[in-house]
């Protein structure tokens, strides 16, 4: 789905400790990690194979700091090809959302693929906000937004700028879904 090869240049924003890479480093030209996480880049930078170590970056830097950036400020040169936007929405508040997603198309190709891929609110929107997660013993915040939410999203951002939704679903049957 992807259409990743040789001359693919990747965008990965959000892309934690580097799982994409893995996949993708050995398929595509080059490839750069976005994250505003740096322990996480340096487990990402650790876990990078030599045999694809020149193509692939990892780079410090919020999805926020799309607002206003140009093409100098990434390690490698957009326009990207494909973009990966996992689990990184749910972190934002609606109006960073937008506005990273305006920012965003200035530096991907006319024929980018970008893939999103959310935890969502199932029934209605769920907003958390220093909730405790046993799994995580941490407190987190986090904005569960429904399917219609990001459509709307995406129909302010990237439709107006070309893009179209080509596939959409949920990864997972509804009785495979792990929270309620």
């Amino acid at each position: 789905l992807l259409g990743v090869g040789a001359e693919t240049r990747v965008l990965d924003v959000g892309c934690g400790v580097g799982r994409w890479a893995d996949a993708l480093a050995p398929l595509c030209a080059a490839y750069l990690g976005l994250d505003f996480s740096e322990s996480l880049l340096e487990v990402a930078r650790g876990r990078t194979h030599e045999a694809w170590a020149n193509r692939v970056r990892f780079q410090h830097k919020a999805m926020q700091e799309m607002v206003g950036a140009s093409p100098a400020d990434f390690s490698v040169a957009p326009p990207f090809s494909c973009c990966l936007l996992s689990g990184i929405l749910v972190y934002l508040n609606d109006q960073d959302v937008a506005a990273s997603l305006d920012a965003l198309t200035g530096f991907l190709a006319s024929s980018c693929t970008v893939y999103i891929r959310e935890p969502v609110g199932t029934q209605e929107r769920l907003t958390l906000n220093g909730h405790y997660s046993e799994d995580l013993n941490a407190r987190y915040s986090a904005i569960y937004r429904t399917v219609p939410d990001y459509q709307a999203f995406l129909t302010a951002s990237l439709v107006p700028a070309g893009f179209r939704i080509r596939e959409e679903g949920f990864l997972l049957p509804p009785d495979l879904a792990n929270r309620q």
